[in-house]
């Protein structure tokens, strides 16, 4: 187990703010080749039956949703931030307006893991409400990431 360093830090708050600048290579410069994606808690699981998502999918899927189902969102600064030897969690919210016009509130906690520097996963834990929400609307769209 390796000591906690800035850079880890550095590229977690980096993440939140090519997310907010709506630039995706930025956002995928940060991550390693191999990098996963995970929503939990594991029992959702997406329409495509994939337990995890590589770099290239989860880019197009965060892509989708940011540009074709949001009109505007912003990632607002982390209410919480835990940092220990490979891996950021930060919890924090967005607001937003969806391309039908309802207002896009939502609560996220993510945890970077960055043993080297590089973003090697993150872990997505969806609310209750808010998954059920998301995914009985958007079921049908998920087909853009296979």
């Amino acid at each position: 187990m390796s000591l906690p360093n800035s850079k880890q830090l550095e590229n977690a708050y980096a993440y939140l703010t090519h997310l907010n600048a709506f630039d995706f290579t930025a956002v995928g410069e940060l991550m390693a080749p191999d990098f996963k994606h995970w929503v939990l808690p594991g029992s959702i699981i997406a329409p495509d039956d994939k337990e995890y998502r590589g770099k290239k999918e989860f880019l197009q899927g965060l892509r989708f949703i940011v540009l074709t189902l949001l009109d505007k969102v912003t990632f607002l600064p982390p209410l919480d931030v835990i940092h220990g030897s490979d891996a950021v969690v930060f919890r924090f919210k967005s607001d937003g307006m969806s391309k039908s016009g309802r207002s896009f509130k939502n609560e996220y906690m993510l945890t970077f893991h960055l043993p080297a520097r590089r973003l090697s996963s993150l872990k997505n834990l969806w609310t209750r409400s808010f998954r059920l929400r998301f995914l009985r609307r958007k079921r049908s769209e998920w087909s853009c990431c296979e």
